[in-house]
């Protein structure tokens, strides 16, 4: 019986119930047989009410065996591959960037260029059902939008990016569980190294360098304020020596590093191959600095360095040991 029809009956017997009450003298109708009726009026209306209730509620049932997640999925940032294969939707990717290469499945998945370069040509081929890019990246945005193709935007700057980013990439893949888990896990790692680092009496100053000239030490640019670095470095008792800068990654003076002279420098050089102690070397030439007079200058080439992803906790545990003298 469909919804229409139910509805249709229900309404035909209440009207009947409310015309038998309202004429039930005039009728002639005895007491006994006007009760009898009421009773046998309300049983059937029961009856159509729960007809009616589980009609809707298989409807609700075959709505939520069919809802599924994206199948194919294109992942146009390395921190969104990596939290798809984190929550378990790795196999769900039909496409990535090439600056995407962890974990090592990366290899063999369907690149698809840069973020500045993509080759829509190869992403309408893929024909995927979901893209996710994040939210700063506005003209690939907009480009895919046109070609129809769904697009989810995520954050990616701080901790706070990170997490909402798990959240959103759970709820759109139907991972939800796996990400709240995920979530869970970086923020008690973040908590542990907070209290961890309360009974650090002097802390260090620290710069990150996210970028230079090669071989010289010109055109630094450096982790300033709301960054997932200089978060981190708070969490581990840290001080950044730009914290104070608007600009995310400023670029300073060799003078303005001078001045605010760090104890501690940390290089990120994502795909390096060469000796680290070259790189260390070139930064002789600011010998005022504490961090150079001591040897507090690390060189990092692992990409999880500098992706703000589900890795971070182990970038967090590295910034730890450096600045607690434990980098062996």
């Amino acid at each position: 019986m469909s919804k229409f029809r139910h509805s249709r009956l229900f309404s035909s017997s209440l009207l009947i119930l409310i015309v038998i009450g309202y004429n039930a003298r005039h009728l002639m109708i005895t007491k006994r047989k006007y009760f009898l009726c009421i009773l046998l009026l309300s049983s059937l209306l029961t009856v159509v009410f729960w007809a009616t209730s589980c009609s809707n509620a298989d409807k609700t049932i075959e709505a939520k065996t069919h809802t599924a997640g994206p199948e194919r999925i294109v992942s146009l940032a390395p921190s969104v591959t990596e939290i798809l294969f984190s929550i378990g939707a790795g196999d769900k990717i039909v496409g990535v960037t090439r600056y995407c290469k962890y974990p090592p499945e990366t290899d063999s998945i369907t690149k698809v260029g840069g973020l500045l370069d993509l080759n829509y040509e190869t992403l309408i081929e893929l024909d995927p059902d979901l893209a996710i890019i994040t939210d700063t990246s506005l003209e690939a945005k907009n480009n895919l939008e046109k070609l129809n193709i769904n697009v989810l935007a995520v954050p990616n700057e701080t901790i706070g990016d990170l997490l909402v980013s798990i959240e959103k990439i759970g709820m759109a893949t139907g991972k939800i569980d796996e990400a709240r888990s995920l979530s869970e896990n970086i923020s008690s790692s973040i908590s542990e190294a907070e209290i961890a680092a309360r009974d650090i009496v002097r802390k260090k100053k620290v710069m990150i360098v996210v970028d230079r000239n090669p071989g010289s030490i010109q055109s630094i640019f450096v982790a300033g304020k709301h960054t997932f670095f200089s978060e981190l470095l708070e969490a581990a008792g840290a001080i950044n020596v730009f914290d104070d800068s608007n600009i995310k990654y400023p670029e300073p003076s060799l003078e303005e590093i001078i001045l605010r002279n760090p104890d501690i420098i940390i290089e990120t050089r994502i795909g390096y191959t060469g000796a680290g102690e070259a790189l260390i070397r070139e930064w002789d030439t600011l010998e005022e600095l504490e961090a150079v007079k001591t040897g507090n200058i690390f060189i990092w080439t692992d990409s999880y360095t500098s992706i703000p992803g589900p890795r971070i906790v182990r970038l967090l545990s590295d910034i730890q040991n450096v600045i607690n003298g434990k980098n062996d």
